[in-house]
């Protein structure tokens, strides 16, 4: 019987955010009879005793700034003996930081490398500048938004582009839903009755949660009675500051009282259940969206701009709506057509769970990932054996 393949996930960050949800889910679900995980995090956090839960090896080699040579190329060095000692067959690593530090090891080792992109690529990025050239056997991207992007930006390089969809779990439908959404709500100090929005995701500039509250102020001229929710906090040491000046814009609008600051949640599956329209601000690019996705499994009707991948999660009128970045105006607009329309709702959030389920399931995630990793190992078992018959 074949012995599963070693596979070393590279995380760049210990705290969790989509990129890292997806490597999670990786981790927690790869075919074990197949592939073997185990886990480099070159920051600490949370996530390094989440993963090692899941029984995967975990190795932990903090970096500092990438400007200091000395750390990096320790780092680097202590990478390729890990993947020597534990017999790594291929190095899959998360965002261009992940792959600058697991590429080279992985080239130094002679194993195969890929790195999944899971932003969007930019000429003014300069760790996606240094990513590129270091060998990767395949780049996997999150949408083809973010797939056009790179290939604009950085050319192909011969290297092969993969488009996958990072994918979410569909959960059941319960009975006791409304009884749930009111235990949640009565932790957050919201009355019941309340039409609850919210938007998920972590606090930077990019997210446009400035000009979600400055929609919500508009919205709730004709809609008082309806709550909004900030869900998330600065992350990696980002954009400090940042939640405060929102809270302070909330602040200056007076609507403070009507806007709760959640911070951080690990409980987002509870959080949906609570909601009744989800929004999705962003003013940045976007190579995907998963919290938009998570929206649409558990049911519940979006509102997103149109900055890259969202485009290709949400059908138009069909399973959310679709408004312009940075048009404060039309997400208002778009806040109040769903708040007017309960049935509107209710049909938006059937159709955007079923088209989630049938799209961007976690399966379907794992099934395209397994594939192309054994497409990965399989070409590199085939040079091998090709070099050996041309050396005998």
């Amino acid at each position: 019987m074949t012995s599963p393949s070693q596979i070393l996930l590279v995380f760049p960050v210990g705290e969790c955010g989509g990129a890292e949800s997806v490597f999670m889910a990786i981790a927690r679900h790869l075919d074990r009879s197949r592939f073997e995980p185990a886990a480099w995090f070159l920051r600490t956090g949370p996530l390094v005793e989440e993963v090692r839960t899941l029984g995967v090896n975990v190795f932990l080699h903090p970096i500092t700034r990438l400007s200091d040579p000395v750390n990096f190329w320790r780092t680097v060095k202590a990478g390729r003996r890990l993947i020597i000692d534990a017999h790594i067959r291929l190095v899959l690593s998360s965002l261009g930081y992940g792959h600058l530090y697991g590429g080279i090891a992985a080239h130094q080792a002679g194993v195969d490398a890929v790195w999944w992109q899971h932003g969007i690529a930019s000429p003014m990025n300069l760790i996606d500048q240094l990513a590129v050239s270091i060998p990767a056997k395949m780049i996997i991207t999150s949408s083809r938004v973010a797939a056009r992007a790179h290939v604009e930006v950085f050319g192909m390089n011969g290297i092969r582009l993969e488009v996958i969809h990072p994918g979410v779990e569909i959960a059941p439908d319960h009975p006791d839903r409304v009884a749930s959404r009111q235990v949640v709500l009565d932790e957050l100090g919201i009355q019941p009755g309340k039409v609850v929005i919210a938007a998920i995701s972590r606090l930077q500039p990019g997210k446009g949660q400035d000009i979600f509250i400055r929609s919500a102020s508009s919205a709730l001229r004709r809609y008082p009675q309806v709550m909004f929710l900030l869900v998330g906090s600065e992350m990696f040491g980002m954009d400090r500051g940042y939640e405060l000046r929102l809270k302070r814009l909330a602040v200056d609008l007076g609507i403070e009282d009507k806007i709760v600051f959640t911070g951080f949640r690990r409980d987002v599956p509870r959080l949906l259940e609570a909601i009744d329209i989800f929004v999705h601000p962003a003013t940045a690019p976007e190579s995907f969206g998963l919290s938009v996705v998570e929206a649409m499994a558990a049911g519940k009707p979006v509102i997103v701009t149109d900055v890259g991948g969202p485009r290709e999660t949400v059908i138009d009128g069909q399973t959310g709506l679709i408004v312009q970045p940075n048009n404060e105006q039309q997400l208002s607009e778009a806040i109040e057509t769903l708040l007017a329309n309960a049935q509107l709702r209710e049909q938006l959030g059937r159709s955007a769970r079923d088209y989630a389920g049938a799209h961007f399931s976690q399966r379907t995630m794992i099934e395209k990932v397994e594939a192309a990793l054994h497409s990965v190992l399989e070409a590199d078992t085939a040079t091998k054996a090709q070099r050996h018959e041309e050396g005998r």
